[in-house]
């Protein structure tokens, strides 16, 4: 009889660590799902504050560029059809913004853009660039995971340094070369990512170049180096257009 009661007892345990076991199992089983659901909602909340910027605006800021070297040469037949290329290109980035805050100061500067041009006003053509350029500028520091913004206010700096340059106005080019390099040191470390350091470093001497040649008056080594930092910061750009489709940081 005690033999019986002792084979229950271990039949009895068995059984309870099986059932134990198969519980935990049943638990962890149902807990997936919750865990899966709480993650995903995270990582969309995540991407959601931290988000980035339709690829089109990249193509923006290249269409940006080649409008100046059409003004910078005033050469308003193709000064017009690069604002147009650039008019259509903001009326796709627009679309994608939406409502989001700087869209209608940028679409206004634009619109202002238009009518220096018409105008065939240098000097004007160029304030109203800076102002179309100042505002996206704002309206892309919505988009917190790229550092495009900063691309398109280095861009815009080095522009009036070159106009300034072109124009033989070496005390104004001074004076913008100078808040190149200052807004160059504050800000290139938002540029500083594996894969495009290289390209950072060139466009850093550069700048450092740019200034001093400024300071000697010195046109043509002015003009040489503005090239170079535009090639590097083109180069920059499209490294940041590749990698602004990742879902990593």
């Amino acid at each position: 009889m005690a033999t019986t009661n002792a084979k229950w007892f271990i039949y009895a345990g068995i059984m309870l660590i099986c059932l134990s076991l198969s519980g935990c199992s049943l638990f962890s089983a149902q807990a997936k799902p919750d865990q899966q659901t709480k993650s995903d909602g995270q990582e969309l909340q995540y991407l959601e504050k931290a988000k980035r910027p339709p690829p089109v605006y990249f193509d923006l800021e290249g269409q940006i560029e080649d409008l100046f070297k059409a003004l910078n040469t005033l050469d308003f037949a193709k000064a017009q059809q690069a604002y147009q290329n650039v008019q259509a290109t903001w009326e796709a980035a627009k679309r994608e913004s939406g409502t989001m805050k700087g869209v209608k100061e940028t679409d206004e500067a634009l619109t202002s853009l238009g009518s220096a041009l018409s105008a065939e006003k240098g000097p004007e053509s160029i304030a109203s660039l800076n102002k179309f350029t100042y505002s996206l500028n704002q309206l892309l520091m919505n988009y917190k995971l790229s550092p495009l913004s900063d691309i398109v206010n280095f861009a815009t700096i080095s522009r009036n340094v070159a106009w300034a340059v072109g124009e033989s106005d070496f005390k104004k080019a001074k004076v913008r070369s100078e808040e190149l390099k200052k807004t160059w040191a504050s800000a290139k470390v938002n540029l500083e990512q594996p894969g495009i350091l290289g390209e950072v470093t060139k466009a850093h001497d550069s700048v450092s170049k740019i200034e001093g040649s400024v300071s000697a008056e010195n046109q043509m080594a002015a003009e040489d180096q503005l090239k170079k930092f535009d090639e590097s910061l083109t180069k920059i750009r499209n490294f940041y257009k590749n990698k602004n489709t990742s879902f990593m940081p």
